[in-house]
């Protein structure tokens, strides 16, 4: 959905609600569980989620939820304080 939607130049729910008007089924994708280790050694370097996404062709929020859930401590967004 994210290559159609990068075609297309709309944004990728545009997408899944085509999808899901037709009743076209779509599968979730996230970061692979084989891509974990290297995702996180390169998160761990300065890579940002939105970088490492774009290597495994998926989204910043799936790599930050793979990450965080194995344990990998997760960066404060830039320009955020900590309250």
């Amino acid at each position: 959905m994210n290559d159609i939607a990068r075609n297309l130049a709309v944004h990728k729910r545009t997408i899944g609600s085509c999808l899901a008007r037709q009743d076209i089924p779509t599968r979730r994708v996230g970061l692979a569980t084989e891509h974990l280790a290297t995702a996180a050694q390169l998160y761990r370097s300065g890579w940002s989620l939105a970088q490492i996404g774009d290597r495994y062709r998926t989204t910043d929020m799936s790599v930050r939820r793979a990450l965080a859930a194995s344990g990998v401590q997760i960066r404060p967004r830039r320009g955020f304080a900590s309250l």
